[in-house]
């Protein structure tokens, strides 16, 4: 893979860890709040994956 490849994918699986590490620091606080918003972090790191899953799909597809 050439670097202009790497590098998207790269950051769609860096955000994927991000927003996993956010998400079960917020699940750990205990709160209604803090439960609902860890929720949503947690749906947000499933876009991620999704999304970085994608991009590698359709680069093993394109090569």
């Amino acid at each position: 893979m050439s670097h202009w490849t790497i590098i998207p994918v790269s950051l769609a699986l860096a955000s994927v860890v991000i927003v996993l590490a956010i998400g079960l620091i917020q699940f750990a606080r205990k709160g209604a709040d803090n439960a609902q918003q860890s929720n949503k972090l947690m749906r947000l790191r499933v876009f991620f994956q999704l999304l970085a899953i994608l991009m590698m799909l359709t680069l093993f597809l394109i090569h």
